[in-house]
Protein backbone atom coordinates (compact mmCIF):
# COMPACT_ATOMS: atom_id res chain seq x y z
CA UNK A 1 0.00 0.00 0.00
CA UNK A 2 3.37 2.38 0.36
CA UNK A 3 2.29 6.24 2.82
CA UNK A 4 -0.49 7.48 3.29
CA UNK A 5 -1.06 10.45 5.48
CA UNK A 6 -4.17 11.49 7.50
CA UNK A 7 -4.90 14.98 8.20
CA UNK A 8 -7.42 16.86 9.96
CA UNK A 9 -8.52 20.59 8.77
CA UNK A 10 -10.11 23.41 10.27
CA UNK A 11 -12.14 24.46 7.65
CA UNK A 12 -13.43 27.71 9.43
CA UNK A 13 -10.12 28.86 8.61
CA UNK A 14 -10.14 28.56 4.97
CA UNK A 15 -10.52 31.71 2.84
CA UNK A 16 -13.74 30.97 1.16
CA UNK A 17 -12.32 33.65 -1.54
CA UNK A 18 -9.84 31.13 -2.82
CA UNK A 19 -12.38 28.39 -3.32
CA UNK A 20 -12.79 27.74 -6.84
CA UNK A 21 -15.40 25.79 -9.11
CA UNK A 22 -14.93 22.59 -11.09
CA UNK A 23 -17.18 20.05 -12.96
CA UNK A 24 -17.97 17.80 -9.86
CA UNK A 25 -17.72 20.34 -7.03
CA UNK A 26 -16.19 23.33 -5.12
CA UNK A 27 -12.67 22.97 -4.22
CA UNK A 28 -10.01 24.83 -1.72
CA UNK A 29 -6.22 23.55 -2.74
CA UNK A 30 -4.09 22.81 0.34
CA UNK A 31 -0.18 22.20 0.74
CA UNK A 32 1.19 18.94 3.28
CA UNK A 33 4.42 19.63 4.90
CA UNK A 34 6.99 17.40 6.70
CA UNK A 35 6.93 18.84 10.36
CA UNK A 36 10.25 20.32 10.07
CA UNK A 37 11.00 19.55 14.28
CA UNK A 38 9.85 15.80 13.48
CA UNK A 39 6.62 14.40 15.55
CA UNK A 40 4.87 16.73 17.87
CA UNK A 41 3.62 16.05 21.15
CA UNK A 42 0.52 14.25 19.95
CA UNK A 43 2.16 12.12 17.35
CA UNK A 44 1.40 14.84 14.17
CA UNK A 45 4.25 14.87 11.72
CA UNK A 46 2.91 16.75 8.95
CA UNK A 47 1.50 20.59 8.94
CA UNK A 48 -1.49 21.58 6.39
CA UNK A 49 -1.63 25.13 4.67
CA UNK A 50 -3.75 26.52 2.51
CA UNK A 51 -2.19 26.94 -1.18
CA UNK A 52 -0.42 29.90 -1.79
CA UNK A 53 -0.51 31.68 -4.91
CA UNK A 54 2.93 32.66 -6.71
CA UNK A 55 2.28 35.88 -6.06
CA UNK A 56 1.43 35.20 -2.28
CA UNK A 57 5.29 33.63 -1.97
CA UNK A 58 6.96 35.90 -3.70
CA UNK A 59 5.92 38.80 -1.69
CA UNK A 60 6.36 36.56 1.69
CA UNK A 61 2.98 36.17 2.93
CA UNK A 62 2.47 34.46 5.38
CA UNK A 63 1.21 30.57 5.35
CA UNK A 64 -2.43 30.31 6.25
CA UNK A 65 -2.01 26.91 8.67
CA UNK A 66 -4.78 25.28 8.89
CA UNK A 67 -4.25 21.89 10.29
CA UNK A 68 -1.67 18.32 10.86
CA UNK A 69 -1.63 14.85 10.23
CA UNK A 70 0.44 11.63 11.01
CA UNK A 71 1.97 9.64 7.72
CA UNK A 72 1.53 6.10 8.32
CA UNK A 73 4.05 3.61 6.19
CA UNK A 74 2.39 0.17 5.21
CA UNK A 75 4.66 -2.47 4.28
CA UNK A 76 4.15 -5.62 2.74
CA UNK A 77 7.14 -7.31 4.03
CA UNK A 78 6.14 -6.34 7.38
CA UNK A 79 2.48 -8.45 7.92
CA UNK A 80 1.27 -4.50 6.95
CA UNK A 81 2.31 -2.25 8.81
CA UNK A 82 6.33 -0.79 9.72
CA UNK A 83 7.21 1.79 12.24
CA UNK A 84 5.37 0.24 15.39
CA UNK A 85 1.86 0.93 13.45
CA UNK A 86 -0.96 -1.30 14.05
CA UNK A 87 -1.75 -4.02 11.27
CA UNK A 88 -4.22 -2.74 8.89
CA UNK A 89 -6.58 -4.45 6.63
CA UNK A 90 -6.83 -3.39 3.03
CA UNK A 91 -10.11 -3.97 1.24
CA UNK A 92 -9.13 -4.05 -2.82
CA UNK A 93 -12.34 -4.43 -3.34
CA UNK A 94 -13.35 -0.38 -2.45
CA UNK A 95 -14.73 1.52 -4.94
CA UNK A 96 -12.42 4.14 -4.51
Amino acid sequence: MGKIINVKIDVTKLDKDKFFVGKKGTYANVTIADNKNGENDFGQTHNVYESQSKEERDANTPKNYIGDGKEFDFDKNNNGASQGMATATVDDDLPF
